[in-house]
């Protein structure tokens, strides 16, 4: 009778057919299992299965499977479990879900007529999800919802109210000259929000929103992006702007970067209505976001807020959102954000009602050249004080861990860590090898830091070359003992082919080349033995290409899966992009910058022009302002940002 689990038998029925097309499936209702049926798999829940034990069954998964010959059952420990265990079970019969989308899909042929299948497993990790950003179509997004359960995910986040801004990036190609702006209001963007939510809400996932937003759109201010425009700003907020500089203005014209003066009654009563209003306009929200303005160093200097910190602040609100909440009869999860200046612990408030909170870790100043774990503790007693508006965010993994660890003294409760692998820095490694090494890493060692799992703040097209990091993260989290070796040769062969170890090893060689912390500014820029490195790149591509043409002409033939045929193809591409990238870097580390510059506009060119044939994978427009960016602070044209 319940929807999710409807939509499970659905999927279940889909794919097995597609497995074994000389059988007919079918679906039937019953209330319970019954072992004496032969030749019938029963989905659904049932009290007398054998289920590992997990901590709340219905924010928690773990799964439950037993098929042997034709005959058996599937279980979870709610019924976003049963689909997951329904996409676990067709793993085990050999199905890989490589990337989004029906040509992601490595779905074998066989009979299934003897099957014997025994997984008994429970999550790692509670959060498992994945929030929006970049730029993305409709369907960028379905694709990414429809993929999550089918690798073990179990969250989706739209960010701000409504979000505009990663819509309104591909909608009017920005960054990307070659196309037409098409039309696109924030109607078309709620129209999309709504598609999204019923997605999601389809297969039971999570659905975490808002975030960055609440400072601005409960006083009469528009906060769908950081566009810096004319914003209409009420006469009457003005004066709840925050001091800064001795000014009450838009911090930088950007409403989403403006903090309020949180001293302020009137400020703390309105942001709490305005919450609890918005989880009853919008019952689908399971974890609502609260954070505080985007930035750092903006927090108001009046003399009613004078020093205190912004996390006493923070909490001051959160106790507020709570007491309306708890009055209007609303049960929503708030998720408060562990971010920028908010890093430094409060020192005179705490949580009252610890149970209606999730705190969530946002380490964005850290580099992705360390995992979590790859360094001993940091001393507690060395951190830098507090001082208003004059913060310096750190690159420190085990320093930026120290202060989560300050928080913890103040909060016991539920958590998770809200990290940027595939935002930006990804970008900096073209071979992604690198990049899902330290990503698997973290997920492995969240536990040890107090952490309930990930929610993955990333472009949603990140999957080209591969989907290695991707897959390997919704691994990890999953199972927190997995082996990342022994992860990524199973991965590559799924999704190449016989010939997937020789893909793994070049993709690993292009992230050894590339070197990562070059272009992240962690090593000299003029360095002969950098530019030797990458001068090495165009050979190692045009070796390798002899490996990719085999397969495609093998593809061609029939002899290799169309989704693995897809994957080569993207190798091409990539192939072309990385030499070029080799060589915008090989200029930079001989000293040649104008040279650099101008191959760098032959770069982005390449990816312009092939954004059709890439969109699914590949988010042309973030890597271009990411790299763009990149190039222009290692050659001097722009100042590198402290927090990046």
């Amino acid at each position: 009778k319940d929807e999710i689990i409807a939509y499970a038998a659905d999927e279940l029925k889909k794919y097995m057919q597609m497995i074994d097309p000389f059988k007919e499936y079918v679906i039937m209702a019953y209330s319970k299992f019954d072992p004496s049926l032969e030749g019938v798999l029963w989905l659904g829940r049932d009290e007398s299965f054998p289920m590992p034990k997990v901590e709340n069954p219905e924010l928690d998964d773990a799964v439950s499977i037993e098929v042997h010959g034709s005959s058996g059952y599937i279980s979870g420990t709610n019924n976003r479990s049963v689909l997951i265990a329904a996409y676990r079970f067709l793993r085990e019969l050999g199905v890989a879900f490589v990337r989004p989308g029906p040509d992601g899909e490595v779905i074998p042929m066989y009979d299934l007529s003897d099957v014997n299948i025994s997984v008994h497993e429970a999550a790692s990790y509670r959060h498992r999800a994945i929030c929006i950003e970049g730029a993305v179509s409709a369907q960028h997004v379905i694709n990414n919802i429809d993929w999550m359960p089918k690798v073990g995910m179990n969250g989706f986040f739209n960010q701000f109210r409504i979000p505009f801004t990663f819509y309104d990036r591909w909608y009017t190609h920005q960054r990307n000259p070659i196309y037409e702006a098409e039309e696109f209001t924030l109607k078309d963007a709620e129209g999309i929000m709504f598609q999204s939510i019923y997605e999601t809400k389809k297969r039971g996932l999570f659905y975490h929103a808002a975030g960055h937003g609440w400072t601005c759109e409960p006083f009469g201010i528009e906060g769908s992006g950081w566009d810096i425009k004319e914003y209409d700003v009420p006469e009457e907020t003005k004066q709840y702007l925050a001091l800064v500089n001795g000014k009450r203005e838009l911090w930088g014209g950007i409403p989403l970067n403006t903090n309020l003066c949180y001293s302020s009654p009137y400020v703390l009563d309105t942001m709490a209505n305005a919450i609890a209003d918005y989880c009853i306009e919008v019952p689908e929200v399971d974890y609502l976001h609260v954070w505080l303005a985007d930035g750092v160093n903006n927090h108001c200097e009046c003399e009613n807020c004078g020093d205190r910190r912004p996390a006493d602040f923070y909490v001051d609100i959160l106790n507020r959102i709570d007491k309306v909440m708890t009055e209007k009869g609303v049960d929503t999860k708030i998720v408060f954000l562990i971010y920028m200046d908010l890093m430094w612990e409060p020192l005179e408030t705490k949580i009252n009602n610890k149970d209606r909170f999730v705190l969530m870790y946002a380490p964005i100043s850290r580099t992705y050249s360390k995992t979590m774990a790859a360094d001993k503790p940091y001393d507690p007693e060395k951190l830098v004080p507090y001082e208003k508006n004059k913060c310096k965010m750190s690159k420190g993994v085990a320093e930026n861990l120290a202060r989560l660890g300050k928080w913890q003294e103040h909060f016991d409760g539920d958590s998770f860590v809200y990290d940027y692998h595939f935002m930006w820095d990804h970008f900096r490694d073209p071979g992604y090898y690198q990049t899902a090494g330290v990503l698997f890493d973290d997920m492995k060692n969240l536990g040890k830091f107090k952490l309930n799992g990930m929610v993955s703040c990333q472009n949603q097209r990140t999957y080209f070359p591969t989907g290695l990091g991707m897959s390997g993260m919704a691994y990890a989290l999953w199972n927190k003992k997995g082996n990342f070796d022994s992860f990524a040769k199973d991965y590559f062969f799924k999704a190449f082919g016989k010939d997937g170890d020789a893909v793994r090893k070049y993709m690993s060689t292009l992230s050894d080349l590339f070197d990562p912390p070059y272009a992240r500014g962690e090593r000299e820029l003029v360095n002969k033995e950098a530019a030797e490195r990458f001068a090495k790149i165009p050979s190692v591509v045009n070796k390798f290409s002899e490996v990719i043409d085999r397969n495609i002409v093998l593809g061609e033939n029939s002899e290799i899966h169309p989704s693995q045929m897809v994957s080569w193809d993207y190798l091409v591409y990539h192939g072309e992009l990385a030499k070029y990238l080799a060589k915008v870097y090989e200029y930079i580390a001989r000293g040649y910058n104008d040279k650099a510059s101008e191959m760098k506009e032959v770069t982005l060119g390449f990816a312009r022009v092939n954004e059709d044939v890439l969109n699914k994978v590949f988010d042309v427009c973030l890597f271009c302002n990411t790299i763009g960016r990149t190039i222009d602070m290692m050659t001097g044209k722009e100042k590198r940002p402290e927090h990046l």
